[in-house]
């Protein structure tokens, strides 16, 4: 079986960082609403089982979950976008600067701690190999099946882009994400976590 680092690597991905940019550029601004729904649940997710997995707390810990920047930001968003408030024209601005930022500065936090490891340590470690086939191979191919089998059951007009969304937000890598909860949590696999 796979250990909890490795089940919080397959389970878990950087949807945030890494797919609301795709999404943006790929089908759209409007689109990206439809990552709310995934990454609300994820981040629940991430902040009772991943945070388990990685050795934090056991307990459910409601107001921690509630006050993570990610739900913060969400549930704010939903506000803003249910209520039509208009944002100012220097505040729209600076989100939208701060929102092209995100994958950019995923991928410097992943060249930070690529610098912390040893190449080759990283290629010797044989189960990243079955941890990366499972994560960016095998669960994107169950990915596609469940929602070609909703598109066949969801007669929506906009349904391709709406499932591409989430099909998207489903095979992400895992990138910074766990390493980040490793480290947090003081896990003592966290270079292990780090290369996978």
């Amino acid at each position: 079986g796979l250990t909890n680092e490795e089940q919080a690597s397959v389970l878990y991905n950087n949807a945030g960082n890494l797919i609301i940019p795709i999404v943006r550029s790929v089908l759209g601004a409007e689109y990206v609403i439809y990552t709310t729904p995934y990454l609300l649940v994820q981040n629940t997710l991430i902040w009772t089982h991943g945070q388990a997995l990685m050795g934090g707390r056991q307990e459910l810990n409601i107001k921690q979950i509630l006050t993570t920047p990610a739900i913060i930001g969400i549930i704010t968003g939903l506000v803003i976008f249910i209520m039509r408030i208009p944002l100012p024209t220097p505040l729209y601005t600076a989100m939208e600067g701060l929102g092209g930022c995100i994958a950019p500065l995923s991928m410097l936090i992943i060249g930070i701690i690529f610098s912390e490891l040893d190449l080759r340590q990283i290629l010797l470690y044989r189960r990243i190999y079955l941890v990366s086939l499972i994560r960016l191979l095998l669960l994107p191919l169950f990915s596609v099946l469940v929602l070609l089998g909703l598109k066949r059951i969801w007669p929506h007009s906009d349904s391709t882009n709406i499932l591409t969304v989430n099909l998207l937000c489903s095979i992400g890598p895992t990138a910074s994400l766990m390493t980040q909860q490793a480290q947090l949590f003081h896990n003592p696999n966290v270079k292990y976590v780090s290369a996978i």
